[in-house]
């Protein structure tokens, strides 16, 4: 579901827009999205607030896919410290969702929902700081 090269662990991250684009990197080196998707995912957390935040820790920034998002892929950013959405929300697990069209993006989405639902691989997803075992809880290997 993705591959070892779109994840990351990194130590502090300034804010959570820096964490948007850092999170995206990978993506945007392979062609998978654009600049512009970058920027409206952040426009559209500055204009909603951070809906993103969708479970204690975890972020899924995404934008449409007409933003540039040339093909459908994730890629995860994990924190060594949180890092601030908003106020109250704190995020060490950031999930940078692509889509190439409506129908990939709904599919991704219940993957993802699939993986964080159990919560063994959420408690391992949030409190890990290795790049082989976010690699095995996404591609189910133990």
């Amino acid at each position: 579901m993705i591959e070892y090269k779109y994840i990351q662990v990194k130590d502090a991250i300034k804010d959570w827009k820096e964490a948007i684009r850092i999170g995206a990197k990978p993506l945007l080196e392979d062609n998978i999205i654009s600049d512009n998707y970058i920027e409206q995912m952040i426009n559209n957390v500055i204009k909603m607030g951070p809906y993103i935040v969708i479970a204690e820790n975890i972020a899924i920034p995404h934008a449409r896919p007409e933003d540039g998002a040339y093909k459908s892929a994730i890629s995860i950013l994990k924190l060594r410290d949180k890092v601030k959405f908003g106020e109250e929300r704190q995020v060490n697990t950031i999930i940078v969702l692509a889509s190439a069209n409506d129908e990939k993006h709904i599919e991704t989405l219940k993957k993802i929902s699939n993986v964080l639902s159990d919560k063994t691989n959420y408690n391992k997803l949030i409190n890990t700081e290795s790049v082989a075992e976010i690699y095995n809880i996404w591609n189910h290997k133990d």
